[in-house]
């Protein structure tokens, strides 16, 4: 016979079980809804307050917490009923994943950072919840979070010294919970962020050894900004760990000022003043004394630095270059070599990044650092920022010596590029005369490319990727071949323009440019990878399983590398359904809901495949309900800007099932 508690729930199973209370699903015998029955146990220890969860979340509100609907007891345990979280724990989650990717990881810590905000700011006292861990965590079908659990919370009382009860769960309760001291805040942070470590990492506190190495030691695919935020919030003083919920949130929220190039930026900004500074204070003294080292000396060893750095590995070049700087922290060439180090490496964001922070500091202008201005206009240029490259180039060029033929060159592509034909056309005659055959034959196929002549383009592009010529122009000459590969491939067969084989052209022409220029670390390289071998997968090998699953690695490569588009994970699903990986295609679009909460595309694009699912069933065995309740959800969350052709599509199938008697 089953248990009834309060006449009112029957408790359908046991869902979870401690020392201290047990957790029952239950069905509310008159209304037929589903519940959480907690049962606290009494006179299991004197020092605990049995209401105190029920005391904290009766007054709370938030959609990442359980509401509290009921509460009685009895002479042996007082009962909570609370919503029913269902779903799988972030425990789950782990064990079956082994690791989670950055992105959701970063999602996740947001949302938990913003319910401990919440918690925190409560009145009139603070509610520390103290038993954050990836267990008491819930995972909802729709992606969403829900925190449980709040049998040890407690309020934060300033004239309390020590907490009442020691308690928590060993490996991610933080020192303090153990007597030391009151827990507070902190405590929080600490244990959200060793949740969150074992989720970026795969490194469970309980695993030996139980000390926490830097996060990048283990999953080397995070970010700095991670890795420095991790390391922060599990620091054992609470002094040292952020000091408020929200002061972490705000650092989430600009996680990419951690980015390692922009850290070792500031730090060489710094030494250099620091440096400046000290020699300014000391020189008088050193003239005096007569301690000023060879001058001349310091000079050709400086050179020296420089020029070994062009010969080794990017690591050690960027090390050999800090030398340099830290030798004459007054000159600049030491500072424009790194820029031109960074960006030969393929690190655009970060070299304008790097630019931009010497012209802030004043370590270099564009007067008298044309070259470095001419990096950043090609920082941009990579970047397909073709208007803030165009800026640059346009203030490079009010220096007519300095103005090359590079940076002319450039600055008729970025014209070009934002249609500006007539400009594009002035510059490339203003040349004449100046640049080299391959130099033109580039612009050239720029021209008829932007006229759209695919032909001629491709054959100008080719014969600069035949040629001995500059290397950047090589690259430019192949990513601009495989894009007019791309665009070809888009016109209908019987297009004088049509390049027969285009995608397959375009699928080699872009391997071979990340081969030749070590270009892996290219977003929209991938990206135009992805493109490719999706269509020649679909169009040109008859829905090739192989390539249309190798589109899916490419876009997965430039989310990854920093390309958060929602379009990419549309991409993606649209690869899995093309090849029938219906499953694979369903995780994409639950993982785009938790990226793109407000976004209607999941839902619009669930709909389709779900329909497409069930019309693949025999007739009496189909069920439209679900791709219904999914179209109403696109419907909701789309505004009337974002009614598109698809979601016109959308609708008509709805409708074209209702007209069928499919759908009520």
């Amino acid at each position: 016979m089953s248990r009834l508690i309060n006449n009112t729930y029957e408790i359908l199973n046991v869902v979870g079980k401690g020392g201290m209370s047990a957790v029952y699903k239950a069905r509310h015998v008159r209304l037929n809804t589903i519940w959480a029955v907690k049962e606290v146990y009494k006179n299991k220890d004197e020092n605990i307050d049995l209401l105190a969860e029920t005391n904290i979340l009766k007054r709370l509100n938030h959609p990442s917490l359980p509401r509290i609907i009921d509460i009685f007891e009895d002479e042996s345990s007082v009962y909570i009923v609370e919503d029913f979280v269902t779903g799988s724990s972030l425990q789950q989650v782990i064990e079956q994943e082994k690791v989670i990717d950055e992105q959701r990881v970063r999602a996740w810590f947001k949302t938990l950072a913003e319910v401990l905000v919440y918690l925190h700011t409560q009145e009139p006292h603070p509610i520390i919840y103290r038993d954050m861990k990836p267990a008491n965590i819930m995972l909802q079908s729709d992606q969403t979070l829900k925190l449980i659990d709040f049998g040890i919370a407690r309020e934060y009382k300033p004239e309390s010294n020590t907490d009442t009860t020691v308690i928590g769960t060993r490996g991610y309760a933080a020192p303090e919970q153990y007597g030391k001291t009151q827990s507070d805040a902190r405590t929080d942070i600490y244990s959200l962020g060793v949740t969150m470590y074992y989720l970026a990492t795969g490194k469970s506190p309980y695993q030996p050894p139980y000390t926490f190495v830097p996060a990048r030691q283990l999953n080397p695919n995070l970010s700095a900004g991670m890795e420095t935020i991790l390391f922060k919030c599990i620091q054992t003083e609470p002094e040292n760990r952020y000091q408020s919920a929200a002061e972490l949130l705000d650092d989430l929220n600009h996680i990419d000022k951690y980015d390692e190039e922009f850290i070792r930026v500031r730090k060489t900004i710094q030494r250099r003043r620091i440096l400046l500074a000290c020699l300014y204070t000391i020189g008088a003294a050193l003239v005096i004394a007569g301690f000023f080292v060879n001058r001349s000396e310091q000079d050709q060893n400086y050179r020296s630095l420089i020029a070994q750095s062009e010969t080794e590995s990017y690591e050690n070049a960027v090390s050999t270059l800090h030398t340099a700087q830290q030798l004459l922290p007054q000159r600049d060439e030491a500072y424009e070599a790194e820029a031109a180090l960074i960006y030969k490496n393929g690190l655009y964001k970060q070299a304008a990044d790097y630019i931009k922070e010497l012209e802030n500091s004043g370590v270099i202008t564009l007067q008298e650092n044309p070259n470095a201005y001419s990096i950043l206009a090609s920082s941009y240029f990579e970047q397909n920022d073709y208007e803030a490259a165009s800026m640059i180039y346009e203030k490079l060029s009010e220096f007519n010596t300095e103005f090359t033929v590079q940076n002319r060159i450039g600055y008729a592509v970025c014209a070009g590029r934002m249609g500006d034909l007539e400009k594009a056309q002035e510059i490339i005659d203003s040349l004449k005369g100046s640049a080299n055959e391959t130099e033109l034959a580039y612009l050239e196929g720029e021209i008829a490319y932007l006229n759209k002549d695919y032909i001629q383009a491709a054959e100008k592009f080719r014969k600069v990727t035949e040629s001995n010529g500059d290397s950047d122009l090589l690259k430019r000459a192949y990513i601009s071949l495989a894009e007019t590969y791309r665009d070809s491939a888009k016109l209908a067969s019987s297009d004088p323009q049509h390049i027969d084989g285009a995608y397959s052209l375009a699928v080699d022409t872009i391997e071979i440019s990340m081969r030749q220029f070590d270009l892996s670390g290219n977003a929209a390289l991938w990206e135009m990878l992805g493109y490719a071998y999706y269509n020649r997968g679909a169009f040109e090998k008859n829905n090739d399983t192989e390539d249309i699953l190798k589109s899916v690695d490419a876009y997965r490569q430039a989310l990854n590398l920093g390309a958060q588009k929602d379009y990419l994970y549309v991409n993606i699903f649209i690869s899995y359904q093309t090849v029938g990986k219906y499953p694979e295609a369903e995780n994409v679009l639950e993982e785009m809901r938790s990226i793109y909460p407000n976004s209607y595309q999941p839902y619009m694009y669930h709909s389709f495949l779900l329909i497409m699912m069930e019309n693949q069933k025999p007739e009496s065995e189909r069920n439209y309900q679900k791709a219904y309740e999914e179209y109403q959800k696109a419907k909701e969350s789309a505004s009337s800007s974002e009614s598109n052709e698809q979601m016109q599509q959308l609708e008509s199938l709805i409708k074209q099932l209702k007209d069928g008697g499919w759908l009520q």
